[in-house]
């Protein structure tokens, strides 16, 4: 599947973002707004004619920058203090999903 960007989920019209998870054949949808604690990282692989987002479960911790990054790092609250993606639910925002995810 190729795509130039967001498409319109034909359930709930939000925009998602489908994209096949690396070494796998599997797909998966996702909220196209990134948020701080979500679950996937993705990226397009592909040229200006279009392109198939590929995506891996985002890491627990990441690492320090080569230069300049901090005497200590915490690279497990680095990694949740950046934007990630989410697996779409209908008619729900990336917030409320993380929302429902730590009161259940």
């Amino acid at each position: 599947m190729t795509s130039t960007g967001p498409q319109k989920c034909p359930r709930c019209s939000a925009d998602v973002v489908v994209a096949r998870l690396l070494g796998s054949s599997r797909t998966i949808v996702l909220n196209a707004e990134t948020i701080a604690g979500g679950d996937y990282t993705i990226w397009a692989n592909g040229n200006m004619a279009g392109y198939t987002w590929i995506g891996r479960a985002r890491p627990a911790q990441v690492r320090p920058p080569k230069r300049g990054g901090p005497a200590v790092w915490d690279g497990r609250a680095e990694a949740n203090r950046r934007l990630w993606w989410v697996e779409h639910q209908h008619n729900k925002t990336s917030q409320e999903i993380l929302q429902m995810r730590e009161s259940a």
